[in-house]
């Protein structure tokens, strides 16, 4: 029975699997955050998956079973954690981290294939003999986070819809931060091409080099309240003076948590634009960045077709076809009516339903649709795989990537997507433009996270 019932178990959770992103390698060779204990108070509210010292067998596998339900959690943050304590000085412990860590694969491969899980080793110091180090945590620490309920999503909905019949409208504007970079050469010609520089001069009198860094900020300035009338809006505040305008007027601000789009649309000026948007599960917070931006004539101009996808409607999971789930709806034009009533239609008609999303089947109905548009816009939610991962190479038009909810990292489906399609990738703070030139091994570093193109795809291979 219980050879059964850890079977069924693996099953369910392999089910989730869709491309390899995470290595072993990089996990269990990875520099250790160093604790006397790990704190008691912090095991709450965690998936905790117990093994003995200095073994890799898992002790309670069933806790997966219990506490971590696929399809109402997700997994965002995995912690490793041993004692260094040694009974021998040969002992291998990367070796043993490393067979722990294949022993929570068998049990459960999906975490290992998601590309914004974060990771870390963390070493127990206190202990100073066996048998205090028996007394001490083993194992693994699995944080996740509960999947929106149909209730939320109901009531994400009914805030959209309240939100266009009187809105408030930010007014955003970008601040360039400048900033001096100082480092030092090497005199050898060769470290120079691997790029290698230092922190000091050294002995051997190298060249200091000043880099002045510039980087772009999207800022709130201010918000003006507005009311939609038939698809268009009627300032209510004196100080936006005319339909569209941007506003004059400067106040203190703070930024949003996550003004992903106002961030990415406001530095980047596309033009004859088709827009591509996920509004299925927790995309509600950048459905209403969407349609604020929108708001402004100014913007709505950039706009050419709007496609919104809920990958199938209501239909069941199991029967879901790669390229034929269904779901995607079209705006008759450009209109802020036309695109709102159909982000509204999208979204009621979407039953949830499993995590991946048809991302793909969308664009490529788009693009049939109204292959004239310069440029395409996905806005993909960072958390959800691509239910048709496979077909990537058949979008033959560069894809603009937005990517919402990158907290830990980017998912590399979307990632493989922008550089087989010759898009790019953009992000609350980063614009990824040179995908498609990158070579097998090459590495790229976005934030915390560093990424390599393995056997043509994008992998994480380490966290700072």
């Amino acid at each position: 029975m219980k050879k059964v019932m850890i079977s069924t178990l693996c099953c369910l959770l392999t089910g989730l699997v869709f491309s390899q992103n995470v290595s072993i390698d990089y996990i269990y060779t990875s520099k250790p955050t160093y604790v006397a204990k790990y704190p008691a108070q912090d095991f709450k509210d965690k998936v905790i998956l117990k093994m003995p010292f200095a073994s890799d067998s898992i002790l309670n596998p069933y806790a997966l079973f219990k506490d971590l339900d696929p399809t109402l959690r997700m997994v965002i943050k995995v912690e490793l954690i041993y004692t260094t304590f040694r009974t021998d000085e040969s002992f291998d412990q990367p070796e043993l981290n490393k067979n722990r860590l294949e022993s929570l694969k068998k049990l459960m491969p999906s975490i290992f294939e998601s590309s914004f899980i974060e990771w870390k080793v963390i070493a127990q110091t206190g202990a100073k003999d066996v048998e205090t180090a028996k007394t001490y945590f083993h194992g693994f620490l699995i944080t996740a986070v509960e999947m929106p309920t149909v209730y939320e999503r109901k009531s994400e909905i009914d805030k959209i819809e309240d939100m266009v019949t009187h809105v408030k409208i930010p007014i955003y504007d970008t601040i360039y931060k400048e900033r001096k970079k100082r480092y030092y050469l090497p005199v050898s010609k060769a470290k120079r091409e691997k790029g290698i520089t230092y922190k000091k001069k050294g002995i051997w009198n190298r060249e200091m080099v000043t880099e002045v860094v510039i980087k772009p900020r999207v800022v709130q300035i201010g918000e003006v309240d507005s009311v939609f009338i038939n698809g268009d809006y009627k300032s209510t505040d004196s100080r936006v003076k005319g339909k569209g305008s941007s506003g004059s007027y400067t106040e203190n601000y703070t930024m949003r948590q996550d003004s992903t789009i106002y961030s990415v649309l406001t530095r980047n000026k596309w033009d004859e634009v088709m827009l591509v948007i996920d509004v299925t599960g927790s995309m509600g917070t950048y459905t209403q960045q969407i349609l604020k931006w929108l708001a402004l004539e100014t913007n709505l101009k950039r706009i050419k077709h709007v496609v919104c996808f809920n990958d199938g409607d209501t239909k069941k999971d199991k029967t879901k076809e790669t390229g034929k789930t269904g779901g995607i709806y079209h705006s008759e034009d450009a209109s802020l009516n036309s695109i709102t009533q159909v982000m509204m239609k999208a979204m009621r008609n979407g039953g949830g339903g499993d995590a991946p999303e048809n991302d793909v089947e969308a664009l490529l109905d788009g693009i049939k649709t109204n292959p004239n548009c310069k440029e395409i816009i996905l806005i993909a939610d960072n958390w959800a795989n691509m239910r048709d991962y496979s077909m990537i190479a058949d979008v033959k038009k560069p894809v603009r990537v937005v990517i919402c909810g990158n907290y830990y990292g980017i998912n590399t489906q979307y990632m493989d997507l922008a550089r087989v399609s010759g898009g790019s990738v953009h992000t609350m703070e980063n614009d990824l433009m040179n995908l498609m030139k990158m070579n097998e091994g090459e590495e790229i570093k976005v934030g915390k996270q560093v990424y390599m193109i393995k056997e043509g795809k994008f992998v994480l291979v380490s966290q700072i």
